[in-house]
């Protein structure tokens, strides 16, 4: 095993040594996403402006850095690991003006966190669809509604084909299929007026990387799904998007980060020259919960065009870290 790699989905919790939440190889942290089984409003919930009028997706009476207009309710699950990309969506989010409820299933940091931001904080297991029901409950309780859900829950198996059990076939497609799946389902519900979904998708729905056939599978069905969704309830104004980062460099990386070799050999793979960050995914999801999105039913690629090219092979990972320790043995 390359140093570095068999480890970097971060520390074990729940399936297999795999990481508790988080995305896969590339994304770095999608968090949170709950490893074991853990209403809709109406317009009258729903914030108005002085003429009564039923506000959707941004306000016009601030102007905030980058949108320019004032972001509504949002719901952000996966923000339960400290500093991890859902965090990160969530505090630009705040800083766009948004009434935030962070979600996720570790209450300690959820509350830190909550407190840091000025949110409501709900604990939520991706996996249960009464908790999600819950979660929705919340925004409409603290709020008045809810206009933006953003789901960035996940765990990243690396596994080989041949090795992937059928337990962790279970576990992976009720967290990244059935799980994004009644997310939307508790979501839409909740917003009767219209709104915006994004779920944080991954390259390699589309390009390849070894031992990673599970994650990339689920990750492919849940974009179609989120086609699904785009094209029946566009005429409720719900908008529905998906965000395709790739190797980004998160806390759940930091041990691939500390390994010599293993982040050069990615970067050769992207036309724009880095490694993305949350910050690029953060800036992403609020331009696609911004009433300036004319999209839905689309997989936003923010990944410094890696998609127009390919990851790396475990040989080339494997002959970057050589070289990378090589060098430091010389110096």
């Amino acid at each position: 095993m390359v140093p570095g790699i068999g480890d970097i989905g971060g520390e074990a919790d729940g399936v297999s040594g795999q990481l508790d939440g988080g995305e896969g190889f590339e994304e770095g942290l999608q968090e949170d996403a709950g490893l074991q089984p853990g209403e809709g409003g109406a317009d009258a919930g729903m914030p108005t402006d002085a003429e009564g009028e039923v506000r959707v997706g941004l306000a016009t009476d601030v102007e905030p850095v980058g949108v320019g207009e004032h972001l509504l309710v949002a719901v952000v699950l996966g923000a339960a690991g400290r500093d991890n990309m859902g965090q990160v969506i969530a505090r630009r989010f705040a800083a766009e003006g948004a009434s935030l409820v962070v979600a996720g299933r570790h209450a300690e940091e959820l509350e830190r966190f909550a407190a840091e931001l000025g949110a409501a904080h709900a604990l939520c297991d991706i996996t249960s669809k009464a908790e999600l029901d819950a979660l929705a409950r919340t925004a409409i309780d603290r709020h008045g509604g809810l206009d933006i859900a953003v789901n960035t829950t996940g765990w990243g198996l690396l596994k080989p084909f041949l090795d992937t059990t059928e337990d962790e076939l279970d576990a992976m497609t009720a967290l990244q299929f059935k799980g994004p799946f009644l997310f939307f389902q508790a979501m839409i519900a909740a917003m009767p007026a219209g709104g915006s979904m994004i779920q944080l998708s991954s390259a390699t729905a589309t390009i390849m990387l070894n031992d990673h056939a599970a994650y990339m599978g689920c990750k492919a069905g849940t974009d179609h799904v989120v086609r699904c969704v785009a094209h029946e309830f566009g005429e409720r104004g719900i908008r529905a998007n998906s965000i395709a980062p790739g190797l980004t460099a998160t806390p759940m990386t930091a041990g691939a980060q500390q390994t010599p070799g293993v982040f050069d050999a990615f970067v050769p793979s992207y036309p724009l020259g880095r490694i993305g960050t949350s910050e690029d995914v953060a800036a992403a999801a609020v331009w696609l919960a911004s009433d300036e999105c004319f999209m839905t039913g689309e997989v936003l690629q923010v990944n410094g065009g890696l998609t127009l090219r390919r990851n790396p092979s475990k040989a080339e990972i494997g002959a970057s870290v050589a070289k990378a320790m090589q060098a430091q043995a010389a110096a």
